[in-house]
């Protein structure tokens, strides 16, 4: 992931922090510096740094029961703003994501109930948003954090894990699809109170509602996205005539199928079996740097990913674009049957969605067809 750093792995899930996050902390320690110089400096710097631990087990809560119901975590990573647990899949079934989607929110609260045993009580919330001066307050600010971490969290919007919930729940009557449309608008809508609060009371609110606000559109889009790929496969949407390379050939031949055949990522093929892959901006990069007569062999990817066939398209969508792969062999009875690029689902797509606005609109009116007003005389 980009200008992220790994800080270790947990359960084998490995824990990243967003370069962005050292911002943070200088900035947290700027404003401890102006209540009490260094001393207020440490205490705000330790605060963030143990509230984002916090906020590590609670991403952690969620991966472990995704985990469980079969989903696979890619990683845990630390944004200023919190954060994200990245999962190649949610489960479905409305009763897992919402036991996933509360794991998390149930993680803050066992961390208050434990702290608030460890001090022997709750806190006050009259000194919310001080800086710690003392162990015991520090204490007590990490208890009042992670009851509002686990509140802010149950708010019913995407990206929130009360959005989840509220998805989860409505799927239980709704269509999966459908579920997700009303949750997404009902986060929209609480984006917008948070704008409209924020432009009266904290600039930070308004951040906040953008980030509800588009964090619910992208949700909406995606599994709108994923129901329309559903019953389609790889085989459905590959492209079918297409040209190879043999490891023999040169980068010239690749500007001779550009001109010729419009393709632009290629197959190699030894003997009837696929060796490599040679992208776009791989043989532009070596034509660029040797010439035309470089060799196919010395810069093509020998380990790539080829798909089946009959691979779902909405299980592998996300990925054609994600992974540094510019085309993926499609494979039929061992062989090469066809190549699939992520154009060629977003091409899909785009006339699916066409088709489908086509079908809503309603049919035009017949109507005559008056004769022209004036005619040209051409002499």
């Amino acid at each position: 992931m980009k200008w992220s750093v790994p800080l270790g792995r947990v359960g084998g899930i490995p824990i990243r922090i967003h370069i962005s996050f050292v911002l943070l902390l200088a900035w947290i320690a700027w404003l401890g510096w102006g209540v009490n110089g260094l001393a207020s400096s440490l205490w705000a710097v330790t605060l963030i740094s143990c509230l984002f631990m916090c906020v590590v087990l609670h991403e952690l809560g969620h991966s472990f029961v995704a985990i469980h119901f079969g989903s696979e975590v890619r990683s845990v990573t630390l944004y200023p703003i919190g954060g994200v647990a990245s999962m190649k899949s949610i489960p479905e079934k409305p009763y897992q994501e919402l036991l996933v989607s509360i794991a998390g929110p149930s993680v803050n609260m066992l961390i208050v109930l434990l702290l608030a045993v460890l001090r022997g009580g709750f806190p006050s919330w009259a000194d919310v948003g001080k800086f710690p001066a003392s162990g015991g307050e520090l204490v007590d600010a990490l208890i009042r954090a992670n009851i509002i971490l686990a509140v802010f969290n149950l708010l019913p919007a995407f990206p929130m894990d009360g959005g989840r919930v509220m998805r989860s729940l409505l799927a239980l009557f709704l269509p999966y699809p459908r579920a997700t449309a009303v949750a997404a608008m009902l986060g929209q809508l609480i984006a917008v109170g948070f704008i409209l609060l924020g432009l009266a009371l904290n600039p930070f609110l308004v951040i906040i509602g953008f980030f509800v606000f588009f964090g619910a559109e992208t949700e909406e889009r995606s599994v709108r996205v994923k129901n329309m790929l559903r019953d389609v496969h790889a085989g459905d949407v590959m492209l079918t005539e297409f040209t190879t390379l043999n490891p023999d050939d040169s980068v010239g031949r690749c500007l001779e199928y550009v001109y010729h055949h419009r393709q632009e990522d290629f197959p190699v093929i030894l003997e009837g079996r696929i060796v490599g892959i040679l992208a776009r901006k791989d043989w532009l990069a070596a034509l660029h740097r040797e010439g035309p007569d470089a060799r196919v062999s010395d810069i093509m990817t020998r380990h790539f990913i080829s798909v089946s066939i009959q691979t779902p398209l909405s299980k592998i969508y996300q990925d054609l674009a994600a992974l540094k792969q510019g085309v993926f062999p499609v494979i039929e009875n061992g062989q090469v049957g066809g190549v699939l690029t992520a154009d060629d689902s977003s091409r899909f797509l785009l006339v699916e969605q066409t088709h489908k606005r086509r079908e809503k609109q309603p049919p035009p009116e017949s109507r005559p067809i008056r004769p022209s007003s004036f005619t040209v005389d051409l002499g």
